[in-house]
This record gives structure tokens, C-alpha cells and sequence, in this order.
């Protein structure tokens, strides 16, 4: 599909996938596996700025380590799992004459295996599990608002509000929360009525279980690596959603963004405008630093990797070569999944065009807009991170405590 985001994946460190990408200075060390922990306010201190601060400092340093990017040789097995889970579906739908349930269930493959987390294989099936229900309900529900514009703008607002503050449950969650969040959205920009909510959905999970499954049994768990207790803390979400904590402000800032850029784009009818707000989730980030790093590195990804679609999409003119041009594309994709957000980016943007040339015919027509769409969407997630941080700037952020 076309998530872009970048986190320690299997295997490796997440877009999401992802999942994200963005190191945390100019030489970064490898990062070592931690147990999840949850980041919730601790009793009696939400309303002093020392444990406010200390929670926004965990917080960040959470998103912070679930981007950085390791320096090991390409993951040729990880490569090949995320390869196999692409294209194999594709094939089928191809062959069969079904490409719009092929497409499905390749997006379920691909995302769900960015999603899954490093770790023990315990750690990996129980966030791939959450990253498979979470994104397969977002492709069911996605289906069912999209006709109605307005539905489709309050489903934006409480669906990527509610899995940014799953981001707060620690580095695995990172990674699963912008997954879902994309799925969602790029669900939302696609044609649909109430009869293609069952086949969407069920191909969807479909190819989702199976990645699952291959990416915890074939790919080695990280070495050193240990099993929390327990998925969460029980509350803790509740916790998160219902104090001062700093993760919360982040959670209602990226959902109502993202639910007026869907509005923008709905209203203007910006062809194949979903890649705005898509853009304005993957960019907007819990601190400005890093954000102004994701715009960067999502603008020139974005741009080679359109040229790189072009290329193929005008001179390749059969079915079995562009499946063959999807399968190696994939397979550079989860292979440098552990590298950079532009990385991911730059391979990401050919694989979803070229994914959709095949079901549709239409993926030249898109490359003009993904870049127009994904630059608007840059540009007004970097207006509301500066916003933002001047706001921090002044103590006057929805994170801090009152006066």
C-alpha cells in the first residue's frame, strides 16, 4: 500500500514499516531491542512541570529510537518474505482475473509485515497481531465512510487521533500506530460502495495472516532481545487519553490535521488527494526536529522514486515484466527496511505505482499527483510542527501544565 512511514521492522529496527526511519543525529549506534514500556503519567505528578517534562522526555526518546537506523548489511531473508507477501497475491489476481482482491491482499502482506516490530518472536506476534486486527478494521471502516465526505472527515479525526496515542505505548507501537494510520487513509481515497467492504476486508486480512505468520516463523528473532510481561499495562491507553499527558496533545494535533487536510482534499476533489493527508501523517512527528529530518527525507524519496516509476511504467508494457519489477522492487524494500525513511520512501513510491499500473492501468497518471499531493501535504505538516514548536518555545503547548 502506500504507507510511508519507517520504523523497526522484522528483522531489523520499526512504516512502518514502519516503522520509521529518521536517525536521531549524524552517528547514531545501533540501538539495542528494550521492553515495552509503557509511557502513562505517574499518579500525583501529572500536574508538575518536573513530571510532565520527565514523561514528554521518555515519550520522545521512545519515538526517537523506534527511527533510527541501523548499519547492517541489506536482510536478504526478510527481502524475500516481504517479496513473497507482495507479489504472490498480485500474481493470483492477475491470473485469475480478481487484481482489485490481489491488490487487497498485497496490501495486507506489505503492510503488516513493515509493521511487525524487531524483537523476540512473542514480541513480533503479539504486535503483529495488533497491527493486523488494527489495520484490517481501518480497511472495513475506511470502506464504509468513504462515499460520505463528512463521515469520511470524523473517522479521520478519531481513527489517526486514536493510534498516534497507541505510539505512546512504547517503541513497538510506533511503527504499528503510523501503519494503521496510513491503511486507513489511503482506503479512504480509493473508489468503493458497501458491497466491497467483505472482499476488501477479508483479502486484506488474508494477506496480512500470512505475512504474519512467515515474518515470525522465518525471520530470526533479534538477538538479545527479551519478552516483556505483558502487550501494555492495563489502563494505560485510557490513562494516556485521559490526562495532561504530552503524548495526548500530539494524538488530537496529528487528527485534526490529517482530518482537515481529508477535508481539503474531499472538498477541492485534488485527484487521488489522499496522498495529502497521508503526507501530513508521516511528516508530523511528536517534535519538530524530527519532522522538519521526515520532510526532507519524504520529499526527495518521493521524488526519486516517482522518476524511478516513470521509467518502468512508460517503457514496460506487459503484466509479467511490471510483477517481475515488483518483486525486485519489494525485495529492496524490506531488505533495506532497517536503513533510513528516505530509503523506504524512495522504494516505496515506485512499488505502490507500479502495484496499481498493474490492477488498474492508471500508475503514469499518478505520478504527477503524488508529487504535487505529497509536497502540499509536506508543507502544511511543517507549518503546524513550527507552529507547534514555537508554542513549546513559549510554554504555551497543550503538553505543559497550566500556570
Amino acid at each position: 500500500m502506500r504507507p510511508s512511514g519507517r520504523h523497526h521492522g522484522v528483522g531489523g529496527p520499526d512504516v512502518m514499516a514502519t516503522q520509521p526511519s529518521v536517525p536521531a543525529g549524524p552517528d547514531v549506534p545501533d540501538v539495542p531491542v528494550v521492553p515495552v514500556v509503557p509511557v502513562v503519567p505517574v499518579e500525583g505528578t501529572a500536574g508538575h512541570t518536573g513530571g510532565v517534562h520527565e514523561e514528554r522526555r521518555r515519550w520522545l526518546e521512545a519515538e526517537r529510537r523506534s527511527m533510527v537506523a541501523e548499519e547492517r548489511r541489506p536482510d536478504v531473508l526478510l527481502g524475500t518474505v516481504g517479496a513473497l507477501v507482495t507479489t504472490i497475491p498480485l500474481i493470483v489476481g492477475v491470473t485469475s482475473g480478481n487484481r482489485s482482491v490481489g491488490l487487497f491482499c498485497a496490501l495486507g502482506g506489505m503492510n503488516v509485515a513493515l509493521a511487525i516490530p524487531s524483537g523476540t518472536r512473542v514480541t513480533r506476534r503479539r504486535w503483529g497481531t495488533v497491527a493486523l486486527l488494527g489495520s484490517g478494521s481501518g480497511v472495513a471502516l475506511a470502506t464504509a465512510v468513504s462515499p460520505s465526505v463528512w463521515l469520511t472527515v470524523v473517522a479521520t479525526l478519531v481513527w489517526v487521533s486514536l493510534w498516534c496515542l497507541v505510539r505512546g505505548m512504547g517503541v513497538p507501537a510506533v511503527g504499528v500506530g503510523f501503519v494503521t494510520c496510513a491503511v486507513f487513509i489511503i482506503v479512504t481515497g480509493q473508489p468503493a460502495h458497501l458491497g466491497t467492504l467483505v472482499p476488501r476486508t477479508a483479502a486484506y486480512l488474508i494477506g496480512g495472516a500470512v505475512s504474519l505468520a512467515l515474518c515470525v516463523a522465518v525471520v530470526p528473532p533479534t538477538p538479545g532481545a527479551t519478552t516483556p510481561d505483558r502487550l501494555m499495562e492495563p489502563g494505560a491507553l485510557r490513562r494516556l487519553a485521559t490526562t495532561r499527558a504530552p503524548v495526548r496533545a500530539y494524538a488530537v494535533r496529528a487528527g485534526v490535521m490529517v482530518a482537515a487536510a481529508t477535508l481539503v482534499e474531499r472538498l477541492l476533489h485534488v485527484p487521488d488527494g489522499a496522498w495529502i493527508p497521508l503526507a501530513v501523517v508521516a511528516v508530523l512527528q511528536p517534535d519538530a526536529a524530527t519532522g522538519r529530518t521526515r520532510a526532507l527525507q519524504r520529499a526527495m524519496g518521493t521524488g526519486a522514486g516517482v522518476v524511478l516509476a516513470a521509467a518502468l511504467i512508460t517503457t514496460v508494457r506487459s503484466d509479467a515484466v511490471l510483477l517481475v519489477c515488483i518483486l525486485v522492487t519489494s525485495a529492496g524494500l524490506f531488505a533495506l527496511k532497517s536503513r533510513n525513511y528516505f530509503w523506504m520512501v524512495t522504494l516505496l513510491t515506485p512499488l505502490v505505482l507500479l502495484m496499481l499500473t498493474v490492477v488498474d492501468g492508471h500508475g503514469l497518471r499518478m505520478v504527477g499527483y503524488r508529487v504535487v499531493d505529497t509536497l502540499a501535504g509536506t508543507a502544511l505538516a511543517v507549518a503546524a510542527l513550527e507552529i507547534c514548536d514555537q508554542r513549546e518555545a513559549t510554554g504555551t503547548d497543550a503538553g505543559d501544565p497550566p500556570s
